[in-house]
C-alpha cells in the first residue's frame, strides 16, 4: 500500500520510484491488479487521474491487511477481528535466512546491507574523522571529552559523553588495528596508547605495570617520555 498525495504529480513520482525498484530488485508491479483508492476529491478531478493512470478505481471503505480503510477514525471493535486472527496464529521461522537476503543480486540475494555491519563500518568512520581532520565535532570532543587525554585511554564505561560516544569507545580495539600514528618528532603522539612503535601500542604491551616500571607519565608524548630517559639515565629502560 502506497498513499500519495492525490495530485497527478505525486502518482507520477510513485511509479518513477516502482520503476526504480524494479531496476534494482528485479521485482516489477502488476499495474492490472493494481487499485486506485481516492478520497476528498471531485468527481471531475477522479475522472483526470484516472484518464491519465492505468488503475482500476476503488471504492473505500475496503479491508487491506484484516483493517477496514475508511475516511473516519477507527474504533476499538474494527481492530477487533485482526486482534483475534493474530491470537490464533502460530509463531513460524522465517523462510529465508538474512544472510542469503543480504548477498548481493548475483549471488540470488537482494543486495541488502546488513545493517550490524553498516553499524560498524559506521562508527570506525566517526573514529577515523575523529583522528584525520580539524573539524568543528573534534575540537569539542577533544575539549569536552578528551581534555587533554588520549581517545585509546578513555574509560569504557563512563557517563560522560552520549550514546554513539560510548559506541565508539566500545569499537577502539577494531580501530586500532586500522589506526597507525607517524612518528617524527613525538610531539603529539601518546607514548602509551598510540600506535607508533612497530612492536605495537606500549600499554597493551606492558599495562599499569609497566608505567611504574620505566618510570614515564600516563600522559607522556613520545617527545616527553625520550626527554625523561635522558634526564633520568639511572632508571630502568
Amino acid at each position: 500500500m502506497v498513499f500519495v498525495e492525490g495530485t497527478k504529480e505525486s502518482i507520477q513520482g510513485a511509479l518513477a520510484v516502482f520503476d526504480t525498484f524494479a531496476e534494482w530488485s528485479g521485482l516489477t508491479i502488476s499495474i492490472a491488479k493494481s487499485t486506485l483508492y481516492l478520497a476528498g476529491f471531485s468527481e471531475n478531478e477522479m475522472n483526470n487521474i484516472l484518464s491519465n493512470f492505468p488503475f482500476a478505481k476503488g471504492d473505500l471503505p475496503v479491508r487491506y491487511l484484516g483493517l477496514p480503510l475508511m475516511t473516519k477514525v477507527m474504533r476499538k471493535q474494527d481492530y477487533f477481528p485482526l486482534v483475534e486472527k493474530i491470537r490464533e496464529l502460530k509463531a513460524m521461522g522465517a523462510k529465508v535466512a538474512w544472510s542469503v537476503i543480504c548477498q548481493t543480486n548475483k549471488e540470488g540475494g537482494l543486495g541488502i546491507r546488513d545493517l550490524k555491519v553498516v553499524n560498524k563500518v559506521n562508527v570506525l568512520k566517526l573514529i577515523w574523522r575523529l583522528f584525520s581532520g580539524k573539524s568543528l565535532w573534534g575540537k569539542w570532543i577533544e575539549a569536552n571529552l578528551l581534555k587533554r587525554k588520549c581517545f585509546w585511554e578513555i574509560r569504557e564505561k563512563t557517563q560522560v559523553g552520549s550514546w554513539m560516544w560510548r559506541k565508539m569507545l566500545r569499537m577502539r580495539d577494531v580501530a586500532r588495528r586500522f589506526h597507525m600514528r607517524e612518528l617524527g618528532n613525538g610531539r603529539h603522539i601518546s607514548f602509551w596508547f598510540d600506535n607508533w612503535c612497530e612492536k605495537g601500542v606500549m600499554f597493551s604491551l606492558l599495562g599499569e605495570h609497566g608505567i611504574v616500571s620505566m618510570g614515564i607519565s600516563r600522559e607522556a608524548t613520545v617527545e616527553e617520555a625520550v626527554m625523561c630517559v635522558r634526564r633520568r639515565r639511572s632508571h630502568r629502560s
